[in-house]
Parts: C-alpha cells; structure tokens; sequence
C-alpha cells in the first residue's frame, strides 16, 4: 500500500467556540476528508438512515420505488433481477425485483423512467464473476465465483434469461439499460503508487478495474420528495438476509452444485430405484416415498446461501445533489449493452461500410458514437443541472455527510484518504488519553 499517510499535512486542528455549554473552546479535527484530488463537499441539513440486513435495507427500496413518480436511477456492480425484495415464507414467495421495475415503469398514471446501469467489461468477467445471472441468458446459470459458486433454480434462472432479454432489446417501455466498464488501460492509473502486499499472485479477477458503486436515487428532479441510497448490498440475492441470521433461513436462495435440470433429472433415477417394477401402479405411500427420496438427493446437492450482514444507508438532503452528479457522470460514460457476438459483428459492420462506402476508416468510430448517444436519455441530465443543492435541503436535517467514492477514471481515492483519516484521529485520542 502507498503511504496512508501522505496528506496528514491538509489535516489542521481548528479552535472551535460553543456558548451554550462547557467546554467553551477546544481543538476539533476535521471529520471530512480533503485530499489532493477531487472530492465532494460535506453536506449539511441531511438526514441518514442505516439500514442493517437485506431484509430491511430491500423492504425499504421496494416501498420507496413503488412511490416513485417520475425517475429511478440505479447503479449497481450486479443485478439479479429474478430476486425478491419483500418475502415471505421462502425466497421465492413476492414479487421480484424485474417484476417491480416494469410495473413502475409501464403503470398507466405516472409512469416511471428507470435508469440501470451495471458493471459488464466482456464475456470472461461474467464467467467469473457472475454478477449479472441471466445476462448472457442461460449459458452461466450460476452465482458467485471460486468456491462460493452455485447454480440457480431453472425457474429463477429462466426469469432472469428472458428479463435480460426483454431489456436489451428495449422491449420494455421507460426501462433505459446501460452498462460500464473500466478499461484495463486504468489499472496502471489505479495501483500507481500502491505496492502489493508480498506474496500476491494476479489472478483473473485482478485483470480488471471492476467497479462496485452500489446507489439508488429516487425521484431527483422534484426536491421535496427526492430520496437517495449508498448501499454495501448489491442487487444480488445472496446479499438478503434478516438480522436474526437464522440456520438455514428459508428466506435466503437456495442454490445448487450442478445446473438444477440436470440435477432434477439424477435425483428422478435416485427416486426410481424405490419404485415397484414396470406395470405396477404405486401406491399413494409408494409415490410418496419416491418424492421423498428424490428431494432428499437435491438437498444433499444443494445449500441454503450463507448468512450475510452489511450496511446500507436511505439517504434524504442535499448530499443528493452529489449522488446525483456521481450518477450523471457515469450515465454519459455507459454503454449500450450488446452481447459479445453481436456486438463483434456490428463492429466489422461499420468499419467496412465507414471504409468502402464512405471512405473514411475513422467515420466508424463516430457512427458507433452516435448509435451510442441514441441509446441514452440525456435531456434529463440538462434538466437537473437547474436544481441547485439548497433546494435538496432539509429543514430539520440535523446530519452533516460526505459522499466518498473510489473512480479509477478519475484517480480518485477518497474512501482509502477515509480509513487513513480515521486512523490518524483514532491514534491521536488514544495518544491523547494515554498522556493524561
């Protein structure tokens, strides 16, 4: 690692004055963070809402995107949208969260424009990493990476196949998909300055700046009822649990060690060994019996995902304002999703077309631009440059935040400036303290 110590000299203590209590005056460090590249501001009049467990933090966003009125905006490194967000006494039971973008998104009165974008650099990042199940339709019905992968149910994993699909294809009115990645060009802009710890091995995943912003912003463009979220948990169904984390929690996805078809159909001959020869009708106990054996096969063969606590955070005010400019920003930079075939064949579509009939080998590159800026709703982005951050206020606010993010397009590394920050004060107290 770089020297977490390297912008103490922006850090001074300011002499601060109260009149309503003692003590009077004292030193306060900054709680917000300054460094050498940009970074934005703190906010005040906010109000922040820690939310622990999927089981809340997504009851929440489904009770917030459901009163939605005119925009949701979403960033997120995975999307799984065969996940039920509220559920009741299994995984499955509720609605799921595809399911709730197309009823908000084609309602009849006040249709909502959803805007998703999620981390996609190619085919072999998806093999890996598995963060957008059914994005490449049913070629990797599985979660996860390494040891902690396991496979869809076929119906989950069929639902998500023909959403992506659906989607892609702009088949669904108001929904608006978009994917980003960070070219491998940044990684050397990413790790400059940073030394690996010793005995670290490059492996797949590290070939790649993969981005894991997590954010949602609910109606933005009317300040009053605009509402925001900074989530640790990605849209992914593993990423739900209940703070009582219980054994082997109906509620949490099941998964399986093998593609779920064919291990309903091994399962099948486990529960035939049981049946009575050919010819003979089972008996009601017999079918049973069967039944019995063969689920027994698929839970031998299968696991309730593990449990799972993280921090989310439901966020009102003008730290909007920033959440908003993060999002912008990567919109503009996103891409139309394509699938790895097509989008090879439309590559050599254009440049052969921008070279024989037009004559200009570099007019390919600003066809494919202007395909791209088809594919996206940029007025929307003008618009909300009218709304100024006081307007996102809220009177009784009584929170002071600062959004933080790590953007490898930008060389910023204001979350890690954080950790040192907070390591510098924590070390100073117990200094203090052990002085006194």
């Amino acid at each position: 690692m770089s020297p977490m110590n390297s912008n103490a000299g922006l850090y001074e203590q300011k002499l601060s004055y109260r009149s309503n209590a003692a003590p009077y005056q004292c030193l306060a460090q900054p709680w917000f963070i300054r460094a050498a590249h940009p970074v934005y501001y703190p906010r005040y009049y906010c109000v922040i809402e820690p939310l622990i467990c999927g089981e809340a933090v997504f009851k929440k966003i489904a009770y917030d995107l459901k009163r939605a009125k005119h925009s949701v905006d979403i960033i997120t490194w995975g999307f799984d949208p065969g996940m039920v967000l509220v559920r009741g006494a299994t995984a499955e039971a509720g609605q799921r969260y595809g399911d709730l973008l197309i009823e908000i998104a084609t309602r009849k009165d006040h249709p909502v424009e959803v805007r998703l974008l999620v981390w996609h650099d190619d085919v072999f990042a998806q093999m890996h990493s598995n963060n957008n199940p059914g994005y490449y339709g049913t070629r990797f019905p599985h979660v996860g990476s390494t040891a902690d992968s396991g496979f869809y149910s076929e119906e989950h994993q069929s639902y998500n196949a023909e959403w992506y699909a659906k989607v892609c294809a702009d088949k669904i009115p108001n929904i608006h998909f978009q994917v980003r990645d960070v070219p491998s060009s940044f990684l050397d802009q990413s790790l400059s300055g940073e030394s690996p710890p010793s005995g670290w091995k490059v492996d797949l995943a590290e070939h790649y700046a993969t981005h894991h912003q997590k954010m949602i912003l609910v109606d933005y463009e009317d300040p009053t009822d605009a509402i925001g979220y900074v989530m640790g948990h990605n849209s992914i169904t593993d990423f739900w649990d209940t703070e009582q984390h219980l054994f082997r929690d109906p509620r949490r996805e099941r998964f399986y060690n093998k593609d779920h078809v064919a291990l309903q159909k091994e399962a099948w001959k486990q529960g035939e060994l049981y049946a009575p020869a050919s010819g003979y009708i089972m008996t009601e106990q017999q079918q049973a019996d069967k039944e019995r054996l063969a689920q027994s096969y698929i839970d031998s063969h299968s696991r309730v995902t593990k449990p799972y606590q993280d921090v989310s955070c439901r966020l009102r005010g003008a730290v909007l304002y920033d959440l908003n400019h993060n999002f912008c920003q990567a919109w503009e930079e996103s891409k139309y999703p394509k699938a790895t075939f097509l989008e090879n064949c439309w590559l050599v579509m254009v440049t052969i077309a921008s070279t024989f009939v037009l004559g200009n080998p570099r007019a390919a590159h600003q066809l494919i631009a202007a395909r791209e800026r088809q594919t996206k709703d940029l007025d929307f982005i003008q618009r909300r440059l009218s709304i100024s951050c006081k307007a996102l206020n809220v009177p009784k606010g009584r929170h002071n935040i600062q959004l933080l993010r790590t953007q490898p397009l930008y060389g910023e590394k204001a979350i890690k400036e954080c950790y040192a920050n907070l390591t510098r004060q924590t070390l100073g107290g117990l200094k203090n303290q052990l002085q006194h």
